[in-house]
């Protein structure tokens, strides 16, 4: 909620108004879809461009002198691939910009580059939150982002956790889920188990 994808819009919209390419990579598909619907940037994911300059498929053309390359949830990077982009980047003459939260999601493999590239070095950080409605989850969910266990209390008390059994909770879901339906809104609904996954949607 600090502001990182309206952000990455408005910079791509300046790059572009200065004829200056700007082109955007992710660590997943997932990440690289969201990254250049919300941002405008046409997106891929990184392993798809480190393959691409590794075996030179028909039709493919590096991005030129001056690209800006942007690596959303950057964090996420292993450090193989990103001591390879940097390489690129010498080697193309590309800008390289990463951008990401070292507190969010970490690399599956060897990681942790992200981390310290930004304990250390030159960074840009967004430290006011916008997206929430009320000031406490504002609070709470950088609380939650350092690990502090305590601020489950606060979403206790607002009523953002609601203690019981997964049969229990069922039919709440259900419903709660329904309810959004009517409201032609969105309920994004996860849990730890695939058998569980499967009651729910059997459920609704």
């Amino acid at each position: 909620g600090a502001g990182k994808t309206t952000m990455l819009h408005a910079a791509t919209i300046n790059l572009d108004q200065q004829q200056r390419p700007v082109l955007g990579f992710a660590p997943t598909a997932k990440a690289a879809r969201v990254l250049e619907t919300e941002s405008g940037m046409r997106s891929d994911t990184v392993a798809k461009l480190l393959h691409d300059l590794r075996h030179r498929p028909a039709g493919f053309e590096p991005p030129a002198a001056g690209t800006t390359i942007v690596i959303d949830e950057a964090g996420m990077l292993n450090t193989a691939d990103l001591h390879q982009l940097i390489n690129h980047t010498d080697h193309f003459g590309w800008r390289l910009a990463l951008v990401g939260d070292p507190h969010q999601l970490h690399a599956v493999g060897r990681g942790g580059m992200f981390d310290e590239l930004c304990a250390t070095g030159l960074t840009i950080e967004l430290d006011q939150l916008h997206r929430f409605t009320h000031d406490w989850e504002a609070a709470a969910t950088l609380q939650l982002r350092r690990g502090d266990p305590s601020v489950l209390n606060t979403y206790a008390e607002h009523k953002a956790i609601i203690a019981g059994t997964f049969d229990e909770h069922l039919a709440g879901v259900v419903n709660e889920w329904r309810w959004h339906q009517t409201m032609n809104t969105t309920l994004a609904i996860t849990t730890t188990r695939n058998d569980d996954v499967h009651t729910i949607n059997n459920a609704i």
